[in-house]
Order: C-alpha cells, then structure tokens, then sequence
C-alpha cells in the first residue's frame, strides 16, 4: 500500500502551565505525507492511514495514539497524556496532512520542588432543630460520654409540662475536594483492586478525636465520601462533613416506668399558673464513634487544606490597606 513519512516538526512543542486545577498541556505538530510504492499503488483510504500513522513509519517516528502517555521519566512531562489528534489535509498536497497531537496532565507543574496539590473547600452554613430541655449547659467531652447517662445535665429548665422548646442549632456543611490519579496506584488490569476501597465507607458516621480542618475534637462528623471520574486517569475526590455547634449531641428526657417523664414543680409560673418540669435530663450522642479525621487524606493534601497560597508580600509599609475588606471570621453576635 505504499509508504508513511511522517516528520515531527523541529522546534512545533508548545506548552501551558495552568494554575493548580487547570492543565498542563504540550502540543507536537507532525507532517505526514503517504507515499505510493509506484503508479499503479492504490490509494488505502483516509482511515487506514489514520490507524497505520500510529506504527513507526520509514522516518522512524510515528503520531501519538489517544490515551497514550508520553514517554521518558520526566518529573511533569512524565504525567501527560495524549488526549486528541487532530488531523488537517494540505491542499497544495496530494495526501499530505499537518497532524496536531495534544497532550494534558492534570497533575500540578513541578518546579524546584514538589508543588502543593490542588485541593478546594466549600462551606455552607444552615441550622437543625432540637428539642431544648435545658438551657445554658456544657456539653461533655468526648471521653466523659456515657451513655445511659449517670448524671442530670443541669442548667436551666425551659419545658413546660414536660415539653420541651425547639432550639435552633448552628451547622456548617464542608465540603472538601482534591484530586486522586488512578494510574499512579493501579497496575496491570489483572492486579485492579476496586477503588476507592470500600473501607473508606467506615470513615462515615464518625466524628473528629483530633484537631481537624481548626475545629475541636468531636465537632465534626464525617457524612459521605465521593469520587466522580475526571477522565480515564483520575477521580475528582468529595469528602463531606458536617460541624455543629453542639457537636452533634441532643437534650433526652429519662422516661419513667411508665413512659413519662420525671416532672417536678417549677422555680417560677406560667403567666401566673404553676406548672411542672421534667427533673432528669441527659446527653445524648447519635454519633459515638470517633477517628482522626486527617488520616482520610494524603498528608501533602491535607497540609494544602490549611496553606492558602501564594503568600503575600512581606513589605516594611503595607502596598494597600485591606483591613476594612478582610474577616478573622471571629465576629460573633452579642447575644
């Protein structure tokens, strides 16, 4: 069927560095011409030279194939893939094609150093309600919960007869995102293991026993994990957690033998009519299972989550006074 001569172009690589969470790409430009052996040499078709241009031609060098990865060990050219190639006939030649491979990584560019990772926090606050037996208690640390509790919570009673006000509870839905690239864990199809593993499911239901993401053990709890495919090399990750104010408790009242609860005369009345209160209060934890929540994530992942990048600059008198445009978010209402 003739012959292929395909000639890279000297000096056609083009590259982008994207910021974290764009690509990395690199573009190769390629010149391929299809050659008949003689007169009588029957053009083969536009889709056999399109499959055939992938095999090394007379030239010694061939077109990337989609999904290939580019060859060698470099610490970033290393990671990219051939993700189109997109071929344009020459008019002014019989056929004769200018060939465009495109490649693109999604992994951060490496400069000196490793780079930190992409990484993405989204927060969203909302309330819960719950019954509110008492007011102006302490909730327990993770380490005195007992449950049947022991003792009666104190603070002050605010049911009437035995029922309970609806209090509103602060929370905060966070939703934490990275980036997981399947191929650098995976091997051959016969050695696939399922991922993400199923173990991660046992990190839900769980509330912090460390420090995590700056809020106190026990505040946050882990409510679903993730994993949506970018392409065929990487899952976008979504780990979700919710904070509460409470850290999740709730206010139980004691039932009595038969049912009802433990009802004692008022400090004070109700617009002037004396009424009862429920005397035997406890704490109650839906959620007492307890993990260090940062074990969830790749340690340089975890680190980014608390790094905000690039740094400012250290300047003896400040560029611009942003003071009246910025929040510590330590603000809080009086009451």
């Amino acid at each position: 069927m003739g012959s292929i001569k395909i000639i890279k172009h000297r000096n056609s690589q083009s590259y982008r560095i994207g910021k974290p969470g764009e690509d990395f790409t690199l573009t190769e430009i390629f010149h391929v011409t299809w050659i008949p052996a003689n007169d009588a040499d029957a053009y083969p078709g536009d889709g056999t030279i399109l499959a055939s241009a992938s095999n090394t031609a007379i030239t010694g060098t061939r077109v990337p194939k989609v999904q290939e990865r580019y060859a060698g060990c470099d610490a970033n050219l290393s990671f990219l893939v051939c993700e189109s190639v997109d071929w344009r006939v020459n008019p002014e030649a019989r056929h004769s094609w200018t060939v465009t491979a495109n490649w693109a990584s999604r992994m951060e560019f490496a400069y000196q150093s490793l780079p930190e990772p992409w990484t993405r926090i989204t927060r969203v606050g909302g309330l819960r309600q719950m019954q509110r037996w008492r007011k102006g208690v302490t909730i327990p640390a993770i380490a005195s919960y007992v449950w049947p509790p022991t003792t009666d919570i104190g603070g002050t009673r605010v049911d009437i007869h035995g029922q309970p006000s609806i209090g509103q509870i602060p929370q905060m839905a966070i939703t934490v995102e990275f980036r997981y690239d399947r191929t650098w864990t995976l091997g051959p199809d016969d050695e696939i293991a399922p991922e993400p593993s199923p173990l991660f499911a046992a990190w839900m239901g769980t509330r912090n026993s460390e420090p995590f993401l700056g809020y106190d053990p026990g505040f946050i709890l882990c409510t679903g994990i993730s994993a949506s495919p970018i392409n065929d090399q990487g899952y976008l990750m979504q780990y979700r957690f919710l904070f509460d104010w409470l850290g999740h408790y709730e206010q139980r009242s004691a039932p009595s033998t038969n049912g009802a609860n433990f009802l004692a005369a008022a400090a004070s009345n109700f617009i002037g009519v004396p009424y009862l209160q429920a005397s035997k209060i406890g704490w109650y934890q839906p959620f007492p299972e307890t993990e260090d929540l940062t074990l969830m994530f790749p340690p340089d992942v975890y680190d980014a989550l608390l790094t905000a990048l690039p740094a400012t600059n250290t300047c003896a008198t400040a560029p611009r006074d942003l003071s009246g445009q910025q929040t510590d978010f330590t603000q809080f209402p009086a009451s």
